[in-house]
């Protein structure tokens, strides 16, 4: 079992030096995020309940923690998707 494992982890040869140079310099611009449109809405979503005042959270303190949990797992999965850096 060990010898099939180094066989894996020697089979994968590091990129060479001018491809990482090249994966380094792409990327997509901020507006094509889909990551930073999220994270937009929930600065706007908490901007709106600090407007509407404290009475909110403390009226429905399990939906404040089920958001920040969505919010949470979205970003997560946001992040596993996302296949370009942004410039």
């Amino acid at each position: 079992m060990m010898r099939r494992l180094l066989k894996r982890f020697r089979a994968k040869s590091p990129k060479p030096l001018e491809e990482n140079k090249k994966e380094m310099n792409t990327g997509k611009s901020i507006e094509k995020s889909k990551t930073f449109w999220f994270n937009l809405l929930v600065i706007a979503a908490a901007i709106f309940a600090a407007v509407q005042g404290t009475d909110v959270i403390q009226a429905n303190p399990t939906l404040v923690g089920i958001f920040g949990a969505v919010v949470g797992g979205l970003n997560i999965l946001l992040r596993i998707f996302t296949k370009e850096p942004v410039k």
